[in-house]
């Protein structure tokens, strides 16, 4: 409470006295109350009284000075459709958020104010995405309000209310024709397939997305029969399975635009299965597969390559994510085309000692056609050496740049790949057109020169060369002699965090040029730029600024 001045002290001292007593008897007028003949109680009825008709006053007049005052925001100037629309935004959720708004989130809404609860409940919508989770007077509350609006409904199918019953899908299948979207979740304990089954298992003719999250859960027992009763959602285009196992053989998996497969590890499932699926999704845009367990016996046999569809064309794929065993995605990337602008993402953990990137990519990757619009590759060891990641770039037509390739990936029992896959880079993948190349954190002493260049060397129109946090050993590597010209048509060299010292870069840098007396045009050009030189060295810039441009990350030195 904030601190009287003297003066309204003084004034209130003066003035409530006078309007308290002045109030005080008209209430003893009003009530009949005398105060001489009347008792202490009576005395102390009529000041209650009055404080409480002030009160009730001072009350109602402040509400309507608050709601003058808020009418005037910018909000109530809003038309009902865009307060509608916003509404209808708050409560979908964001795609980086781990959880859903709350399921009490419209009802906060509308309990703001009068405007914001008719303009609530003027909006189905909003009480149509339910969190299938509480007292059935709430699930009532929201499936009348909803009225005729398509039904997105989240649900755990082991949760039992009170009365020991499955109410959810008992409730909520009574408004089976308005599914729009079913996503079940459980994040621990074991749950049985029946209890999925009572969701899935009856015919949803509106539903276009299906997503089951058993997040570190144990799914029990086999599936009970037809997926919605045999009856496949006409509607049905997302698709996302994460710790449960359906069979991919389904009716269900045909002309989708997104699938996603996590951690189906028991039953193994038929890799021939998962590529029909996709021949039968031509129309596909997302596709990631994690975590799938495939039997090694069955991949070898005869039988399987045969059956194995060729050549599944998905001209509509945007995103394509796979994080499985090496030879599962070599067997998956053999047979599909994906389109120029698709981005391809691949996550090996502990890749074996004998294997790299020849043992991931088919022989002749001209399938992937994203392949062919990288421009820029990023080469980076993980923090320990026992993995690395290679990222492929391209350059939009407005001049941004957008991911095509990430590839990361771990060795198995402590054994580092980097100098393998480093080795296979250029031999797998050099039908990339690469301009420019960034190597990061390549640092360890006893990785090879030789292997470094030599990958260079496979892409001829390699013109930019970024070096950060890198062994000098390999900027050494570049210098120019009679018998050795590595990256002959670099244009720019950047090094940063390099532990060189100034002669030896001054010497690597002057092979470059047409200092070298040892060596003919092209193989010397004095325009080659040297970015950032040992945080600016004086050294550094004396002996090269006359020959070539040196700058500074922020500038030229």
């Amino acid at each position: 409470m904030c601190e009287l001045k003297p003066g309204i002290q003084t004034i209130l001292a003066d003035i409530i006295p006078p309007l308290l007593q002045t109030l005080v008897d008209r209430v003893r007028q009003y009530c009949d109350i005398d105060a001489e003949k009347g008792s202490f109680m009576e005395e102390i009825e009529a000041l209650k009284i009055a404080s409480n008709a002030l009160n009730a006053y001072t009350t109602s007049a402040l509400c309507s000075l608050l709601y003058r005052h808020n009418q005037l925001a910018l909000v109530h100037r809003l038309p009902d459709e865009v307060l509608s629309l916003i509404f209808l935004l708050s409560a979908e959720p964001a795609v980086t958020d781990k959880q859903p708004p709350s399921k009490l989130h419209p009802i906060r809404i509308s309990g703001v104010c009068q405007r914001w609860r008719a303009a609530a409940l003027e909006t189905p919508r909003l009480w149509a995405r339910v969190h299938a989770v509480g007292p059935r007077p709430l699930m009532d509350l929201f499936s009348s309000r909803s009225g005729n609006a398509p039904l997105h409904i989240s649900a755990s199918p082991r949760l039992r209310d009170e009365d020991g019953e499955d109410y959810q899908a008992f409730h909520w299948s009574q408004h089976i024709n308005r599914w729009a979207s079913l996503k079940l979740i459980e994040r621990e304990g074991i749950v049985h397939y029946n209890s999925v089954w009572e969701w899935v298992g009856q015919a949803a003719p509106s539903l276009e997305a299906l997503d089951v999250c058993m997040y570190g859960c144990s799914v029990l027992g086999i599936v009970p029969g037809k997926l919605f009763n045999g009856k496949v959602p006409p509607h049905l285009r997302h698709i996302s399975l994460e710790g449960i196992h359906l069979p991919l053989t389904d009716e269900i998996f045909a002309n989708l635009t997104k699938l996603r497969l996590a951690r189906m590890l028991d039953p193994p499932t038929d890799v021939i299965d998962l590529l029909q699926a996709l021949g039968a999704s031509p129309r596909l845009e997302e596709l990631s597969v994690e975590d799938i367990h495939y039997d090694f016996d069955f991949i070898n046999s005869r039988e399987l390559v045969l059956d194995v569809p060729l050549d599944i064309h998905l001209n509509h794929l945007q995103h394509l994510s796979l994080l499985l065993e090496a030879w599962v995605i070599q067997f998956i990337l053999a047979r599909v085309t994906i389109p120029p602008r698709a981005k391809l993402e691949i996550g090996i953990k502990n890749l074996s000692h004998d294997q790299d990137l020849s043992h991931i990519f088919p022989p002749h990757p001209s399938n992937l056609r994203n392949l062919q619009s990288i421009h820029t590759l990023i080469f980076s060891p993980s923090d320990d050496r026992r993995g690395c990641m290679v990222g492929g770039i391209s350059v939009t037509s407005g001049g941004g740049c957008t991911s095509l390739l990430s590839i990361v990936i771990s060795g198995a029992h402590s054994c580092a790949p980097v100098q393998r896959i480093m080795a296979s880079l250029g031999p797998t993948l050099s039908l990339m057109p690469i301009k420019h190349i960034s190597l990061e954190q390549y640092s360890n002493r006893k990785w090879s020169a030789t292997t470094l260049i030599n990958t260079f060397n496979h892409f001829p129109s390699l013109e930019i060369l970024l070096l950060s946090q890198c062994h000098a050993k390999f900027l050494r590597a570049l210098t120019v002699t009679s018998s050795h010209h590595p990256c002959p048509g670099l244009r720019t060299l950047g090094i940063s965090d390099c532990a060189i010292s100034d002669d030896a870069l001054i010497a690597m840098v002057l092979s470059r040029t047409k200092e070298n007396k040892e060596i003919r045009p092209p193989g010397a050009y004095a325009d080659l730029c040297l970015l950032s030189p040992l945080h600016g060295s004086t050294a550094v810039r004396d002996a090269l600024f006359p020959l070539l441009k040196v700058e500074g990350l922020d500038g030229p030195a």
